[in-house]
Formats: structure tokens, sequence, C-alpha cells
């Protein structure tokens, strides 16, 4: 990872953990979206699910479940989602 998160889109609604890091690591949400992307590539649809994995091991799962669209350009979409994180555990002191 470089020291940089990592983001991928995932099918599932409602992905585990692995999956959804496994999902990130595929990196296939690029580091540069444009507005364009937003308003027309199908990983950023309605119904789609983001993964992401954090330089600190994090993983966050956004599913989106709206986008409003605009007709100023340039102007991006907006996008509901429903989000979840799940943090590393902090190892067991010894």
């Amino acid at each position: 990872m470089a020291g940089r998160a990592v983001a991928g889109v995932v099918d599932s609604e409602d992905p585990s953990v692995e999956r959804c890091r496994t999902a990130a690591r595929q990196r296939t949400i690029p580091d540069h979206v444009t507005v364009d992307m937003l308003r027309s590539d199908p990983r950023f649809a309605k119904g789609r699910g983001w993964c992401f994995e954090t330089v600190g091991k994090t993983v966050v799962h956004l599913e989106v479940f709206n986008t409003a669209y605009f007709d100023t350009p340039g102007h991006p979409p907006a996008f509901a989602f429903v989000a979840t994180q799940w943090k590393p555990r902090a190892a067991a002191a010894g």
C-alpha cells in the first residue's frame, strides 16, 4: 500500500471484512476521480459498494443507496450511503 489508502468496488451489499479488504486491495477505484467519472462511470452508480482500507488497516464499506445529479456543468453528484467500519483489534498486552 506504500503509505496510502486503497479503494475498490464490491458487488455484495453486506460483505465481510475479509471480502471488503480484498476488494479494496484490487484498487478498482483510481486515486484520482473526475466529476465526469462520478456522473457516468458504473463504479459510482446507485447500488454499488465501495471498500477502502486505510494505512492503519481500518476497513470501510460504503453502500450507495441514492444519488442526486445536478444540471450545473462540473458539479459532482451527491451520494447517500450507509457506512460500515471495521477497526483492527489492538495487540494484546504481553
